[in-house]
């Protein structure tokens, strides 16, 4: 008998690239504005599932091949998906930013409180962010608990490539990627180990996880940042690292921060940092996972 020719489905995802930074030309002239580097990265994250669904058995022979569509709004100028964009939106992608969640300015308010209604009158719609993103959304939607708050970081800065320790509850959610991965068996320990790319002087202090919503899973911690991103399945998805980001563009944001007036020494070894290998691509297929999880029952 032979089997039943296999067909491939397209899945289509539409993504709003909030842009909180115009990035400067050293930075952009590498890959593109914010939005076109998301684009980048979530093409990565689909190419890696749909040749991953090919290589499963799936039911009726049926094959998924996924797509990303985004469109960008810049945030810093107010603009904002309004009532009819929304409605043909899967999700929300806040970038980073050199701007504080916690200052007053004017945009800054306008995207918390945008977030808010979002993620209370719109379920459908996922909200994803990382750095300032990650800060702004945490800040928008949990503050008000007093199980956490965004301010500088007393360790410093975080700069290039660093190792974070996965919340094994975390890992439970995305077993795949951060389970049973390459990297996180290399080093195996409590909890998974993976590299990311970073670049934050702010940071999330949780107050008290008690007094988070008990949906909400800490992503994990580096040895100088405790507050790595938070997850709330199947609508909140934040890392405070910049996986999106790859090592030249990385080093160019870094030189952007230090300029001229940093110690020279201390810039060479944020930019050898920054130079390392990373586990990038293992939150290309977690973010993507996220933005393709179905409603709660």
């Amino acid at each position: 008998m032979h089997s039943l020719p296999s067909s491939t489905e397209t899945l289509t995802l539409h993504l709003a690239i909030l842009i909180c930074e115009v990035l400067p030309p050293p930075v952009s002239c590498l890959r593109g504005p914010f939005d076109q580097i998301f684009q980048d990265f979530f093409d990565r994250g689909a190419k890696r599932l749909s040749e991953n669904n090919h290589n499963e058995q799936c039911p009726g022979g049926v094959k998924k091949q996924i797509q990303v569509r985004t469109t960008p709004y810049n945030a810093t100028a107010g603009q904002l998906p309004d009532a009819v964009a929304l409605e043909g939106l899967d999700a929300l992608v806040v970038t980073g930013s050199s701007a504080g969640a916690y200052e007053d300015i004017e945009w800054v308010k306008k995207l918390g409180g945008f977030l808010q209604d979002i993620y209370h009158q719109h379920p459908e719609v996922k909200i994803f962010g990382t750095c300032f993103g990650h800060q702004i959304i945490n800040q928008s939607l949990f503050a008000h608990t007093g199980g956490l708050y965004v301010t500088k970081n007393p360790r410093g800065w975080e700069l290039g490539v660093h190792e974070i320790a996965i919340n094994p509850k975390f890992a439970s959610c995305f077993p795949r990627q951060l389970k049973s991965s390459a990297a996180a068996v290399a080093r195996a320990s409590s909890s998974p180990r993976i590299q990311l790319q970073l670049s934050h002087q702010d940071t999330v202090i949780v107050t008290q996880s008690a007094q988070l919503p008990s949906e909400c899973v800490e992503v994990g911690s580096s040895a100088l940042c405790g507050m790595q991103g938070m997850y709330v399945p199947n609508r909140v998805l934040t890392l405070q690292a910049h996986p999106e980001f790859d090592r030249a563009v990385n080093g160019a944001c870094i030189s952007e921060i230090v300029g001229t007036s940093w110690p020279a020494e201390e810039t060479r070894e944020y930019l050898r940092m920054a130079d390392k290998d990373d586990d990038a691509a293992l939150m290309e297929e977690v973010v993507m996972e996220f933005l393709l999880q179905g409603p709660t029952p």
